[in-house]
């Protein structure tokens, strides 16, 4: 069998995008910093001031510290604002595959998957830069790039992914399974958070192409294969306890082999720099080894220096340059049945998530400016082994 097929999607963004207006200027207004030693009053006296406030640049609110308004400084203007020319997000989605029956209870599948992100939704801190590098001055707009910054939500981003998959298929009255495999290459310009798609990326923010690499959720190789298996009678005598102890077992499972997603090595303070890291020789700071090996030092902090620029590029590094380890897993589950009666049953169920109980590493820390964790592997991205068991009666 030969099928394909195209279209067009158009994204329905989420609403958060709306709702972080309430919080801008000038219906919303966050200071940015505090100076001096004023956490035990860091509350400014705002009975004076109506909101929200006349919409003029710079803000007519006083920058405070420790309760008192600074003279001749204004509360910096900050907030996630929507650009005036914002589209609606959509992907172009084509595929093409052969589907052919190898042998009976069989059937193979060999595909290509691919799609076009247009007009996709992209963050650029606007006040890239501190002091006369700034576009807006500082008086006037925060020059912070992460907590509280000038930020501008706009349809700019892009995104290509490419993939061949490839599967083999079983069904009969005993045993299904379904062994997938696939290898892809997405290449985009934002991928936006687990969390939260408002991401803004470190980097030359005027420079939107300085941002387009492999996505940060890419997985070059994937393998995926699950099983079900009701073993035939066994037990067929004519003890009924031991009918009971030898049939209606049920057996399953889930092995998942996959590549790691890649990272970059950044430079940022969390508030006026917000770099990719200087790459200061060739190659890209990868070494060999295992994981385990490579816990303190994942990657080579020596190919990188931290990167203070307040001009472009912001860092010399490409976004995700290196790439984390690969993960696998095993989920196993077994069940019995026992009828108690003609219409009453008994079920018994054990499952086991990371039966095996794999060490999955996560990603390494990957901040140039915190020189004591660089590179390091702290944490896991997955659980421990689980296990859970349960017992219905059906009646």
């Amino acid at each position: 069998m030969v099928r394909g097929g195209s279209g067009v999607y158009f994204d329905k963004f989420s609403t958060r995008i709306g709702s972080r207006q309430v919080f801008n200027y000038p219906y919303g207004v966050i200071g940015t910093g505090l100076a001096g030693p004023y956490f035990a009053d860091p509350f400014p006296d705002l009975s004076g001031t109506e909101f929200p406030v006349t919409p003029v640049i710079p803000s007519p609110i006083p920058y405070y510290a420790g309760g008192v308004p600074i003279a001749g400084l204004r509360t910096p203007i900050n907030g996630n604002f929507v650009d005036p020319d914002f589209r609606t997000p959509y992907v172009y989605v084509y595929n093409f595959g052969l589907q052919w029956e190898p042998a009976h209870h069989y059937a193979a599948e060999l595909d290509y998957v691919g799609n076009k992100g247009t007009k996709l939704i992209d963050v650029r801190t606007l006040n890239q830069g501190v002091g006369a590098t700034a576009p807006y001055t500082a008086s006037g707009f925060s020059n912070n790039k992460v907590l509280n910054g000038l930020q501008m939500i706009e349809t700019t981003a892009g995104a290509h992914y490419d993939s061949l998959q490839a599967s083999l298929k079983r069904r009969s009255s005993s045993l299904d399974f379904l062994l997938s495999y696939t290898f892809s290459k997405s290449i985009d310009e934002h991928s936006g958070a687990p969390a939260n798609e408002l991401s803004a990326l470190p980097g030359d923010q005027q420079n939107r192409r300085s941002q387009r690499g492999i996505s940060d959720f890419d997985r070059t190789h994937r393998l995926v294969a699950n099983f079900v298996w009701f073993p035939k009678e066994v037990y067929s005598g004519a003890s009924r306890i031991a009918g009971h102890l030898l049939n209606d077992w049920q057996f399953s499972g889930i092995v998942t082999v996959q590549s790691g997603v890649p990272f970059s090595v950044i430079s940022t303070n969390g508030a006026a720099i917000y770099n990719r890291a200087d790459l200061v020789r060739a190659g890209n700071g990868a070494k060999e080894g295992s994981v385990k090996s490579r816990l303190d030092a994942y990657f080579d902090p020596t190919a990188f220096a931290v990167s203070l620029a307040t001009a472009p590029p912001f860092g010399s590094s490409s976004r995700n340059i290196l790439r984390g380890r690969g993960q696998k897993s095993v989920d196993f589950s077994i069940g019995k049945s026992v009828r108690v009666t003609a219409t009453n049953r008994l079920e018994f169920r054990a499952e086991f998530f990371n039966i095996f109980n794999f060490a999955n590493f996560g990603l390494p820390n990957n901040n140039m400016t915190v020189p004591g964790t660089v590179g390091r592997i702290t944490s896991t991205s997955t659980g421990p082994r689980v296990v859970q068991c349960a017992l219905k009666y059906s009646f």
